[in-house]
This record gives C-alpha cells, sequence and structure tokens, in this order.
C-alpha cells in the first residue's frame, strides 16, 4: 500500500490594524495610524483530464433498387436490361464523448508588504464651540494608493481635507485639515427613513423625531397600481406636519404614521398601490467632505407595493 504525502505552508499575517483618536481632548491636532496586509494574487490556467462530447453527422443507410428497362429496336423488336439504383436515406447525427484535457482558472494569493498610513488630523480653531463627546476620528480602510477616514460623531458634522505630505515605501504621512458644522440643518435626515409598513388604511415609517425639527420636506406619491390602464394618481404632494401622526420611539428613532384614506382621494384598501416617500432638507447642506458614519445626506427615498 502506498502512502501519499502531502505538505502544506501556512504564513499568517495580521491584516487590518488601525488606533483612533480622541476629538474631545482640547488639543489642536490628534495622531492616528493604520495599516492593511496586501496580497498580491495572479491566476493560471491547469490542465485536468475530462471526457468532451461531440457531434457527428450519421450518412443513412443505402440500398440498391434493380429495375427493368426495355426499348423498342427497330428491326429487332424490344430490347430489355436491369437497370440498378441505389438510393439512401438522410443523414443524422448523434452526440460521441471521448478522452480529452481541458483547462480550468484557478486563483493564487501570498501576502506581499503593508500598507501603511500616519495621519495627523488638525483640529479648527473654533473647535470648542462644537459638542466633540465621544467623537473619535479612524481610519476605516488603507491601500497603497489611498486611505479612508471617518468619525463617530452624533452632534457634530466632520469634514476632512487630505493632503499627502510624504511617501516612503509603502507608508504614507497624511494631513487631515478638519472643518466643523453643526448637525442641525441635517437632523432629519439622521436616523434614517426606514421601516415602511401598511395596515388598515395607514403607513408607518421611522426616522427621525420630524416634531424637533424644521428643516425638512416629506413627500409623498401615491398611485393606483393598475393592470391594463395606466396607472392612476392618487397623492402626489408634501405633507403638513399635522398629517404626521406620531406613533412612538424605536431604538433610538420616532415612528410616525400617514392615514393614505384621509389624504389620498380615491384611495382603496382593497386594490393594489404603490407609495413613495421622499424625505429632504429644505436647505440644502453641503455634503461634500463629511467622514461622519450615517445619514449625512440632504434627501432619502422609500417604497413600498400594497395588497401586491
Amino acid at each position: 500500500m502506498h502512502k501519499l504525502g502531502f505538505i502544506f505552508s501556512f504564513a499568517i499575517f495580521a491584516s487590518f490594524n488601525s488606533i483612533a483618536a480622541d476629538l474631545s481632548t482640547g488639543k489642536d491636532s490628534v495622531e492616528l495610524k493604520a495599516s492593511d496586509a496586501v496580497y498580491r494574487t495572479w491566476t493560471t490556467e491547469e490542465p485536468y483530464q475530462s471526457t468532451c462530447y461531440e457531434t457527428v453527422e450519421v450518412p443513412g443507410a443505402c440500398r440498391t433498387v434493380s429495375e427493368n428497362r426495355c426499348r423498342k429496336v427497330s428491326g429487332v423488336g424490344e430490347e430489355c436490361w436491369k437497370e440498378e439504383t441505389e438510393i439512401c436515406d438522410g443523414s443524422s447525427t448523434r452526440t460521441v464523448s471521448y478522452s480529452c484535457i481541458e483547462y480550468r482558472t484557478e486563483y493564487h494569493s501570498e501576502f506581499d508588504h503593508y500598507a501603511q498610513v500616519e495621519v495627523t488630523a488638525k483640529l479648527p480653531s473654533d473647535a470648542r464651540e462644537y459638542d466633540l463627546t465621544d467623537c473619535k476620528i479612524n481610519v476605516g480602510s488603507v491601500t497603497d494608493y489611498g486611505q479612508d477616514l471617518y468619525v463617530n460623531c452624533e452632534n457634530t458634522i466632520v469634514k476632512a481635507k487630505l493632503t499627502t505630505t510624504s511617501a516612503a515605501g509603502y507608508t504614507r504621512k497624511v494631513e487631515a485639515q478638519l472643518s466643523f458644522e453643526k448637525t442641525d440643518k441635517l437632523k432629519a435626515m439622521l436616523k434614517g427613513l426606514s421601516a415602511l409598513a401598511y395596515a388598515d388604511g395607514k403607513v408607518q415609517f421611522t426616522t427621525a423625531d420630524l416634531r424637533e425639527t424644521s428643516n425638512f420636506k416629506l413627500k409623498a406619491l401615491v398611485k393606483r397600481d393598475r393592470v391594463l390602464l395606466s396607472d392612476k394618481t392618487l397623492l402626489d404632494r408634501e405633507l403638513t406636519t399635522s398629517e404626521l401622526e406620531f406613533v412612538k420611539a424605536v431604538d433610538g428613532a420616532f415612528q410616525f404614521q400617514i392615514d393614505l384614506a384621509k389624504l389620498a382621494a380615491g384611495f382603496d384598501e382593497t386594490k393594489r398601490h404603490k407609495l413613495e416617500l421622499k424625505l429632504e432638507t429644505k436647505e440644502k447642506v453641503d455634503t461634500i467632505g463629511i467622514i461622519n458614519r450615517g445619514n449625512y445626506v440632504n434627501e432619502l427615498n422609500q417604497s413600498l407595493k400594497i395588497n401586491n
């Protein structure tokens, strides 16, 4: 009995690693670092024994048919002979198999180096005017070509302008000039727009506390979903705050509902409808450069099919 020996070699490398920095310390700047493993990848075409198939043409069966033929010959009478003709059936096809060599693509990867970034984040001169409680800045990802910065700040919008100050080997040094803004104008967007649900003529949804902010507008579009005819629009306008009914608080967000039976003329809860909600800011906020995680946007959209 022959025993087959297999040798496996493993190289274990720590992957992504980062050190966050606290923005609430009162310092003018903070330092943070991050590194991630970069792997070299390639493919090879490897042969393997396989079974291949081919469609071939099969000639039809042939047979010889004899036929007596005669002709009249002047002064002799009639002359006769046998004439043979070959008749063949139409050809057909069949599939045959044979042993062959095929190729498959195999993917390979091996550790190459670590990409590293060292960031100096500079706070603005008015930093003390903002609420930076539990506000930490960190690196979300790093490659040979760039890095992603983010902050976990609920009470302050943080923007960053990045400049690479030096690069040596696989290590970059980056300066991040931060700027702060208050979240007031985006307050309606920060909890998202989610959990749309229909029941008994009303649609519920979860978002921020729309009772505590004014820089928003909520537009509702309701259409009767008709098969043979074009859809009929029953409601297409901005809703007033009085038309939003608060339901309850849910895990830091807030649940509201709207009464389609009242708002959408001709709404029939037994038929199919399409609902679209658009939540957007009245006064637009420049969101370029924002590194906060979350819904720091000027517009959110959700849709729901009713009785689909």
